[in-house]
């Protein structure tokens, strides 16, 4: 068979197969999945890093709080009818007396004085609201191992604090003040982790690697307690059950500072009624702390809280909104402490209402007022009157108005215990407000119960 030129030409390019390319729309699309692929995985870095820290932390706070467990269990001590020694503020301690002089045992609680009159010891108290344990910290100036002095602030300052001072002396005999809540409970080392060693005392070399060691430290622990159930003359000899806050703190970087509240300037844990708004002052600057350190300060419940179940009705009475609560409370007239209170509560702050014992966490804060000096708090969750109702019996009750669904105005003001952030290094040389800066120091705090029992 012979073909013709033509066809001999043309006979290739007919059995040549068409190769198809892909068009523009078809380009764009793929670049659109590709682009919203590269965005997904991008966008599970953020989350990732933040659940990596977040179970960091976790990891940390339950290494903390086993820590400070341990620790402080094996040094802690309550009052006994033969000691009158107790590590916990609140609880029904005594000073001996001497007996050769006619001086009888004296029982101390903290809204009494010290026994000297006869019905106050008779009719000694311990109470149930949260107080801190005296830790030791260290000054930033001349790095000096200090007592935190928290106590001294929760005792009212009616004459009984020149009374219980150890400085001053009046009628507290040496023992008294070495074994109760006046010293420091555990060594400055011992709240540091990863552990530290004691700070070596001679050699100059040993201290500056050491305090090298303690700049690469983050975290650290405290301590808030609360009995249960409150101790009397008679009862002295029971074990008491002691609910524990252990909160593990954290220090972003070594040249943080953290300012001690004046406690000259705090509330009346006894008298709140007739004396309820107390503007809170810093010590001077020189005072400073290298870790944080607890306040006592006052916030605003809002008057329109409602029961758990109506009283008449038995009906749920949850809104199901979270709660607001004001800082600082209406009243509160001077702008730089509403300033440095407001500072205090950033979003994601910790804070445990003194009387109860409910420990509740900053959601949101909106700031308000002209120079930023008041913030509304929206907390974790919704708040009940029979959260903050004061029990019967409580030493700052009037008769027939503690009850669930009686809120009265001063039940509303709460003193709450408080981790400030780092302040700023503004050499202030006397008391007052200071400017806090950053985030609360707060990673957690873990509530556990201890029995002890009473000292022999």
């Amino acid at each position: 068979m012979s073909f013709s030129r033509n066809e001999q030409s043309t006979r290739p390019s007919a059995r040549r197969c068409k190769a198809r390319a892909f068009s523009l729309m078809e380009l764009m699309i793929a670049i659109v999945i590709l682009g919203m692929g590269m965005i997904m995985v991008a966008s599970i870095y953020p989350v990732a890093w933040e659940r990596a820290r977040a179970l960091t932390e976790f990891t940390t706070q339950q290494t903390v709080t086993n820590a400070a467990q341990t620790i402080v269990e094996s040094l802690v001590r309550v009052s006994g009818a033969t000691k009158g020694s107790s590590s916990f503020m609140g609880d029904l301690i005594y000073d001996e007396g001497d007996p050769v002089a006619g001086i009888p045992v004296q029982y101390v609680s903290t809204c009494q004085p010290p026994a000297f009159n006869p019905v106050a010891a008779a009719h000694g108290s311990s109470d149930t609201w949260v107080h801190a344990l005296n830790l030791e910290n260290v000054a930033v100036e001349g790095r000096d191992f200090v007592s935190e002095d928290s106590w001294i602030g929760q005792i009212p300052d009616n004459g009984i604090r020149a009374d219980l001072d150890p400085v001053n002396g009046n009628g507290v005999t040496k023992d008294y003040y070495e074994n109760s809540y006046f010293r420091s409970r555990t060594g400055f080392h011992q709240r540091i982790q990863p552990p530290l060693g004691p700070r070596p005392p001679d050699s100059e070399e040993e201290r500056d690697q050491w305090e090298n060691e303690l700049a690469t430290r983050r975290f650290a622990w405290s301590v808030l307690h609360r009995l249960r159930t409150p101790i009397t003359v008679d009862t002295i000899s029971t074990t008491r059950s002691i609910d524990l806050y252990y909160v593990t703190l954290r220090r972003p970087n070594s040249t943080l500072r953290y300012a001690q509240q004046d406690p000259g300037k705090t509330p009346n844990p006894c008298d709140l009624m007739n004396n309820p708004i107390i503007q809170p002052q810093a010590k001077p600057s020189k005072e400073d702390l290298m870790f944080p350190v607890p306040w006592r300060v006052q916030i605003e419940f809002p008057g329109t809280l409602v029961n758990k179940f109506d009283p008449l009705t038995n009906e749920p009475g949850s809104t199901g909104i979270p709660t607001e609560v004001t800082v600082p409370p209406a009243g509160m007239t001077d702008a730089g402490t509403g300033v440095m209170l407001v500072q205090m509560f950033p979003k994601g702050a910790q804070f445990v209402d003194e009387i109860t014992g409910q420990l509740y966490s900053v959601v949101q804060r909106r700031i308000t007022g002209a120079q930023d000096e008041t913030a509304t708090l929206t907390l974790d969750r919704e708040v009940f009157i029979e959260d903050i109702d004061l029990p019967a019996g409580d030493a700052r009750c009037d008769t027939g108005v503690c009850r669930p669904g009686e809120a009265v105005p001063f039940e509303l003001i709460r003193t709450v215990w408080v981790y400030p952030p780092p302040v700023q290094d503004d050499d202030t040389t006397t008391p007052g407000p200071r400017l806090f800066d950053g985030s609360q120091p707060v990673v957690g705090i873990d509530i556990r119960t201890v029995h002890l029992a009473a000292s022999m």
